[in-house]
């Protein structure tokens, strides 16, 4: 009703034309608001059911993103591990063929590969932790903003 009086004083003001309040025009200004209610109810509905999508959606890139993490991680890690599995092979040979004071040297050498290794296992489980973390902060941001 706020709006059919706003509607008769500003037609007065600008027509000089005073509506009465059963007007017939008045009724198409009653029959509008309705329409737009509805249009604005289903318009809502729709919007939950995209938002729903859309969280949905957002879970799945999230798990698919931690699958795709984990597993770039497990290769990795696989593939350090050859790598350093084929190189300790290597300098086991070299050994066998050297003689003494090569063999301190070469021992030496697997010493260092060794550290090297725990820095890589150490690099790829910082890494791994980095992954998770930034997939908490992706999931917390999806569903508790």
């Amino acid at each position: 009703m706020e709006l059919q009086q706003r509607i008769r004083q500003q037609v007065a003001r600008e027509h000089h034309e005073l509506l009465q309040p059963n007007d017939p025009i008045l009724m198409m200004v009653t029959m509008n608001e309705l329409l737009i209610a509805n249009y604005l109810e289903q318009f809502k509905a729709m919007q939950e059911v995209q938002q729903e999508e859309l969280r949905k959606s957002l879970l799945s890139v999230s798990q698919q993103s931690e699958t795709v993490s984990t597993q770039l991680i497990n290769r990795s890690l696989v593939a350090m591990q050859e790598n350093y599995e084929t190189k300790e092979k290597a300098f086991a040979a070299q050994l066998e063929a050297a003689g003494q004071n090569i063999v301190e040297k070469i021992g030496q050498e697997v010493t260092g590969l060794q550290k090297t290794r725990n820095t890589y296992e150490t690099v790829a489980y910082s890494l791994a932790l980095i992954c998770a973390f930034i997939l908490g902060v992706v999931v917390k941001s999806v569903f508790w903003h």
